[in-house]
């Protein structure tokens, strides 16, 4: 009777063990698709300049700061202002074509 009851409290532990395994292995999966969903986004929306959408990925009191050689250049706080300077920032920027190797990328 001890035996029955030490083998179904090993088979329940290792069960359980295994059932942690498995859940932890499927929420990183789930992060992971959740991540690489939010990049997608975030450069899709940089690319056609949707500045409004694209600072909604950000926090509400995200930080930025733009460094040039080592000081910094720009420090903005808040959506808002990272709006503001993306809306206009982003009007200057056109696209533009590079030539490698004679083929072209746009």
């Amino acid at each position: 009777m001890k035996r029955i009851i030490l083998i179904l409290t090993f088979l329940s532990t290792f069960h359980f063990l295994l059932k942690a395994q498995t859940m932890d292995h499927t929420n990183e999966i789930k992060d992971r698709i959740a991540l690489k969903e939010l990049v997608g986004t975030f450069s899709n929306l940089a690319d056609t300049k949707e500045v409004h959408a694209w600072v909604q990925l950000f926090t509400p009191t995200a930080n930025s700061e733009t460094f040039v050689n080592g000081a910094s250049v720009s420090r903005l706080t808040g959506r808002d202002q990272l709006e503001k300077h993306l809306a206009l920032s982003w009007q200057i920027l056109k696209p533009f074509t590079i030539l490698t190797d004679s083929k072209h990328s746009t």
